[in-house]
């Protein structure tokens, strides 16, 4: 280990020697007009690289994929960085520990499994759980706007419908879909239409799609026409309902299956190794 040390020392100061000779060349090449005319030139080229480099970041399929699981610090370049971190740590690490076939078997692997690209990469199983969890969030919290919408209706005696109002004192009962009904509520006051038809794709799916159009359109309906459309999909929501409990309930299900056998399949080859070693050992004798 003082090996190490000794030999990071001597680079280091061989680089800093280096450093300390360029930057002298540097000031003997070039006057100071010059070299302020350089620096300014090379600022103005990062800014403009950074500035493409954001928006094709932005753009980006992974960085979407953050967004989507609601990982909104995280984008490609990031996540670029913690993998070159993770990986300089990882391999010095059993660079010094370990040998070096133990080094390429982790190189190999977490270049694999931290690839959000491949489609069966642990971070993109990670991920794609997230979202299919949030997901399953927001509808449920869809059917609760649903629900309370109607109730605020019928607990309502005026015919008139006050359709800000009303869905501002339903924000405190939502958390994933907030932000949406925060957006459907600015834009509201300019065109419900639009507002609704952007709630419906920012959130996507049949129940989004109902709760759009009926949000957009609410405030050109008395309360009994409001309540005679939220009676007709009563239905086919609670439909709606039982078939997500039904998917989770199997997944679940599923889970545990999966869990068991893979415990007893443990146990019994565990078992047979025993007996195989038990048998190897009488048979020795």
């Amino acid at each position: 280990m003082t090996a190490y040390v000794l030999t990071a020392i001597q680079y280091g100061v061989f680089l800093i020697f280096v450093v300390l000779a360029l930057m002298q060349t540097y000031a003997a090449l070039y006057s100071k007009e010059e070299r302020r005319f350089m620096r300014n030139r090379v600022k103005r080229k990062l800014r403009k690289q950074n500035e493409v480099t954001k928006k094709r970041s932005a753009e980006s399929e992974i960085t979407l994929l953050f967004q989507e699981a609601h990982l909104s610090w995280l984008n490609n370049i990031r996540f670029a960085m913690i993998r070159m971190i993770g990986l300089l740590v990882g391999l010095l690490y059993f660079s010094i520990t370990t040998s070096s076939t133990n080094t390429i078997l982790f190189l190999v692997a977490w270049l694999v499994l931290s690839e959000p690209v491949f489609k069966f990469s642990l971070i993109r199983l990670y991920l794609a759980r997230r979202i299919k969890k949030i997901t399953e969030k927001k509808e449920g919290e869809l059917f609760s706007l649903f629900a309370m919408l109607k109730t605020d209706l019928i607990g309502n005696i005026r015919d008139e419908i006050n359709v800000y109002h009303l869905l501002k004192d339903t924000l405190p009962y939502v958390h994933y879909i907030k932000p949406m009904m925060n957006q459907f509520l600015r834009q509201w006051k300019e065109s419900p239409q639009l507002a609704g038809q952007n709630f419906e794709a920012a959130l996507g799916g049949e129940t989004a799609q109902f709760l759009g159009d009926f949000l957009g359109s609410l405030h050109k309906m008395d309360r009994n026409s409001a309540l005679q459309v939220l009676e007709e999909q009563n239905e086919v929501f609670g439909h709606r309902r039982s078939e997500m409990l039904l998917q989770k309930a199997e997944v679940q299900r599923n889970s545990f299956f999966t869990f068991f056998f893979l415990s007893s399949f443990a146990v019994i080859g565990w078992f047979m190794w025993f007996m195989f070693q038990m048998t190897s050992q009488a048979m020795n004798m």
